[in-house]
């Protein structure tokens, strides 16, 4: 099988079928939570040797502050990975056709 070597940041990963499986953590804001919980969680990582390859901001708020994928991509250790924010119409909102 091919491998490749795919480099982020200082973080270099293998892909490929012989590639070692990688750690993902999801973080993100919602109702209860705000973006300085959710870097708290990602700091906490910063001296474990078992820290995750991989850092998603699942946020379900898109708000003014700053970006937690943003400050995972300036820590330059972590793969980072962003989900889509879907905006949603109330059902007063919806005609029939």
């Amino acid at each position: 099988m091919i491998n490749y070597t795919v480099s982020w940041g200082k973080k270099k990963i293998c892909v490929g079928g012989q590639a070692p499986i990688l750690i993902n953590q999801l973080v993100g804001c919602n109702g209860t939570s705000g973006v300085r919980e959710c870097i708290e969680k990602i700091e906490m990582w910063e001296l474990d040797n078992e820290s995750p390859d991989i850092i998603t901001d699942v946020s379900l708020r898109n708000d003014n502050e700053k970006k937690i994928w943003e400050y995972a991509v300036e820590k330059e250790q972590y793969i980072v990975g962003t989900v889509p924010i879907y905006t949603c119409c109330s059902k007063t909102n919806i005609e029939k056709n």
